[in-house]
């Protein structure tokens, strides 16, 4: 009795994996058994993918070929979280009014718990042991709040990405799933082990060193590109400094945040579009 040939290989796909056993073997697909140890994942935004691997075993002759098998693990089962006993006070004969009025908005806390939720599902099936946690800014000079989730745990520099694309990728989509899952446009901050306050103050300081510089060359800086968030962030601190103004240039992407001397922003676009007529000029003067 002749020992039987198991090979296992993995693959993007189930398919993927059982061609590539087939090319190794140099069989075909109705001369082996397939069963699927794991179906593999998809991941999201390039994070948590998973290979799918299959088990081929080789039919020994006049064996008969079984339907394909998919071995599944059993998950644990989910510990359902048991309710609080309800506490009943009594309440008071008076209420003061300025109590009511810190009140969050019943839809804030709606998008709070939203946001919390779907964060919290995509963190889960990304399978990164992280926690989330969710929060109400404080209140700005208008009187408006913001729900500030942060993320955090072990080893989430992939979660963060290059410059923050990651986070703000991961931001971006939550927001338009708790979008259409409210049927309004819903706004919240995502943080992932402090990133964003670090990012922040670095920029900040960034834009006072750039803004020093200005004033002593007298001439317009041009920053790197940045999203339209941290390009805000840029106009907001600066534009108490009156020595310089911000303006941004470019197109998605690429869009900058500029610094110029106060004042002078006409005359650097003016001199811009003076040197390009200048380049003009000396074209057609050669071309004549």
């Amino acid at each position: 009795m002749t020992e039987q040939q198991i090979l296992e290989t993995s693959g993007e796909t189930v398919e993927d994996a059982v061609q590539q056993g087939l090319a190794i073997l140099g069989l075909k697909r109705d001369e082996v058994n397939i069963e699927v140890l794991d179906e593999g994942r998809g991941g999201f935004l390039g994070l948590g993918h998973r290979d799918a691997s299959v088990r081929l075993t080789v039919l020994a002759p006049g064996q008969e070929k079984q339907a394909d098998a998919i071995v599944s693990t059993p998950e644990p089962p989910k510990l359902e979280p048991t309710p609080e006993p309800v506490v009943i006070t009594p309440v008071q004969d008076e209420i003061v009014l300025d109590e009511l009025e810190d009140l969050p908005d019943p839809e804030l806390l709606e998008e709070e718990e939203t946001a919390h939720y779907l964060v919290s599902k995509l963190i889960e099936k990304l399978d990164l042991e992280a926690s989330v946690e969710s929060a109400l800014s404080e209140k700005d000079d208008r009187g408006r709040q913001v729900v500030l989730l942060t993320i955090e745990g072990d080893e989430l520099g992939d979660l963060i990405g290059r410059r923050g694309d990651t986070l703000n990728s991961l931001q971006y989509l939550s927001r338009l799933m708790a979008s259409q899952q409210l049927r309004r446009r819903v706004e919240f901050q995502i943080d992932v082990n402090g990133y964003r306050e670090q990012r922040e103050e670095g920029l900040k300081r960034m834009a006072e060193r750039m803004a020093d510089k200005v004033v002593r060359r007298g001439r317009t800086v041009t920053l790197e590109p940045m999203s339209p968030y941290e390009r805000r962030l840029i106009h907001v601190h600066l534009r108490d400094n009156n020595a310089v103004t911000t303006s941004s240039i470019g197109q998605g992407s690429g869009r900058r945040v500029q610094i110029h001397v106060a004042g002078q922003e006409e005359k650097t676009e003016n001199s811009g579009n003076n040197n390009r007529n200048q380049r003009r000029s000396n074209r057609s003067r050669r071309r004549s």
